[in-house]
């Protein structure tokens, strides 16, 4: 179980709660990743500085995440480290506004023989004939 599993049961009842509660798991994720692979690499914060062109204090204080960390900020990091930032974005499974927000989204796959297949987010297919 991990500190977040906690925190989401007793600190989750509100959408601010619930909202703060995904940025600070970002924080965390990213940092951590972070961290854990200087150590692999024995990079350390001074080193990482050095790379940068940056203080030792601005790496500090931007791996503890005290300091918000923009995404060039976290480009420069993971190139400086040999690494390439890859980002994956997940629907949340029960966000108060999932079913309203994406109810009436509407995928469209066009150019399949002479009909286009339309996808609605529930799942359905319709197919509508080329003109």
């Amino acid at each position: 179980m991990s500190v977040f599993d906690v925190f989401d049961k007793h600190l989750g009842e509100t959408d601010a709660d619930k909202q703060a509660m995904e940025t600070e798991r970002l924080i965390v994720n990213v940092t951590e990743s972070l961290l854990t692979e200087m150590r692999h690499q024995d990079v350390t914060k001074t080193e990482l500085a050095r790379r940068l062109g940056k203080s030792k204090s601005f790496i500090t204080s931007t791996l503890a995440g005290s300091r918000n960390m923009t995404l060039k900020t976290l480009s420069r990091i993971a190139y400086a480290l040999g690494l390439r930032v890859q980002i994956k974005i997940e629907r949340l499974a029960h966000h108060p506004s999932r079913k309203q927000r994406h109810q009436n989204i509407v995928f469209a796959n066009f150019g399949q023989d002479s009909e286009d297949v339309v996808t609605s987010n529930a799942g359905t297919n319709a197919r509508v004939a080329a003109q």
